[in-house]
């Protein structure tokens, strides 16, 4: 094995740890979003009901911002995470290599720099959506806090106003 073999087999293997961990990103990504939204319509129609009860709308009100709040945080999970961004490929295809085939040594290092340039941008992607996951999951976790403060408030404004 050459140094250029060597180096060829530790940049598959970054590129294939880079490509993993991307596809786990997105998996979580896919799961919260699915969590946000399932975790909405329950709240919205447990809120809907509670709208039947007249001495607990202020319940009905904390449950129904809490259920809006996931229903935003879903989109906001699903743009910044889920859409589409940029596909960079994990090589270049036949056709552009065929053309250098001449000189073997310099297309394994020209290879070899491409692969560098789009694990540089994997890496920032996967950076960037991790970033994003944690703060989807972390404004997730926060959500009963706008609920309570909404509910408390409608709670104490009807209060007052039977007194």
């Amino acid at each position: 094995m050459d140094a250029l073999d060597y180096v060829e087999a530790q940049a598959q293997r970054l590129t294939a740890f880079r490509l993993e961990t991307m596809e786990l990103l997105n998996k979580r990504a896919h799961t919260l979003a699915t969590l946000q939204l399932g975790g909405g319509g329950a709240l919205a129609a447990f809120g809907v009901a509670l709208l039947d009860k007249p001495r607990l709308h202020w319940a009905a009100v904390g449950v129904l911002v809490a259920a809006a709040l996931w229903f935003v945080l879903a989109a906001w999970t699903t743009h910044n995470c889920l859409v589409s961004k940029e596909l960079y490929p994990p090589g270049n295809e036949p056709q552009t290599l065929l053309q250098y085939t001449h000189d073997l040594p310099a297309l394994r290092r020209s290879e070899l720099l491409s692969v560098q340039d789009r694990q540089v941008l994997w890496r920032k992607r996967n950076e960037a959506l991790g970033l994003a996951l944690d703060k989807a999951y972390m404004a997730t976790a926060l959500t009963p806090l706008p609920a309570c403060a909404a509910a408390l408030a409608v709670f104490w404004l009807a209060r007052g106003a039977l007194v």
